[in-house]
């Protein structure tokens, strides 16, 4: 499903929509006599193995990477640094801001600001040139 990249959500849509994609047998619930406007049909929601990420420039996110079956990330001492100057290119590549982060054995936290509608692009590159 695409969501207009203009498309700003309120917190009880982007709570409906979240609760939408955790069980895709359920119904949308109705706001203000209206279905919302942006929900897919029970039909054509999909499991997906993470909740739908809505882009939109401007935007703030807290993201977090977690090791498989919450294995550790870091092999040695040298792999955060590694990891952080990954995130360093793609902050330029990307036009990203780093507003905080903090690294643990088995996961690592993000907060971030992007100025384009581009975070997947950025979690792609983080997460597939540091694996």
């Amino acid at each position: 499903m695409k969501v207009s990249a203009a498309v700003r959500l309120a917190s009880h849509q982007r709570k409906e929509l979240e609760r939408l994609c955790r069980n895709p047998g359920s119904k949308p619930r109705k706001t203000q006599g209206q279905v919302l406007p942006f929900v897919p049909t029970p039909a054509i929601l999909r499991p997906m193995s993470c909740p739908l990420r809505i882009e939109f420039p401007g935007a703030f996110y807290h993201v977090t990477s977690c090791g498989d079956r919450h294995e550790p990330i870091f092999e040695d001492d040298s792999d955060p640094a590694a990891l952080l100057g990954v995130l360093e290119k793609g902050m330029q590549r990307f036009d990203v801001q780093v507003l905080a982060y903090y690294q643990m054995g088995n996961h690592d936290h993000f907060v971030l600001h992007t100025r384009r509608a581009n975070l997947s692009m950025l979690m792609r590159h983080l997460n597939g040139v540091y694996t």
